[in-house]
């Protein structure tokens, strides 16, 4: 009984901290990147998570996000909150890109490729969607072009924008 005690106690915590982490606003980068804040708006993006790979407290971010989702009941809801995650993978590379964090490329590229890979089986796009992802591709093609043609970090965003644009 002790132990069932201190485990609610410890979830309760624990849903109330993620929850917390999952409200902070997006963030502007604080250090020059690659691209600047003018060229990444001439290309429909606006802002970066607060929570990105390279930082301890992300497995708590992804946690909070499969509670939420499995949370809710009607498949609008899913639907919606789904791209929404979509819409926080792509900050999240594009944070890890653009701000030189080259040790987070594969996985950050890799969680958002599993992501599309969801969305694609699930919940396909509507016309407005794919209009959509089709900013997303140039977008991801000036962060694949900060790389030397064919090197692995070109490669690996390469692969994101084959992954998106099978979903158009």
């Amino acid at each position: 009984m002790w132990i069932l005690g201190r485990l609610l106690k410890f979830s309760s915590l624990l849903i109330l901290y993620l929850i917390f982490f999952s409200q902070l606003s997006t963030v502007s980068a604080k250090q020059p990147g690659y691209l600047n804040d003018m060229e990444l708006n001439s290309l429909s993006f606006t802002s970066y998570e607060n929570i990105n790979p390279n930082l301890l407290v992300y497995p708590l971010k992804r946690v909070s996000e499969e509670i939420k989702l499995k949370l809710l009941k009607s498949p609008e809801q899913k639907r919606g909150y789904m791209y929404g995650l979509y819409e926080i993978r792509l900050r999240e590379l594009v944070y890890i890109v653009n701000n030189k964090k080259e040790g987070f490329i594969f996985f950050t590229a890799d969680r958002y490729n599993s992501f599309v890979g969801k969305i694609k089986k699930e919940y396909p796009l509507d016309a407005n969607l794919k209009m959509k992802f089709q900013d997303h591709i140039k977008l991801l093609e000036r962060l694949r072009d900060i790389y030397p043609a064919s090197s692995l970090y070109w490669e690996k965003i390469q692969q994101t924008i084959d992954t998106t644009r099978s979903l158009i």
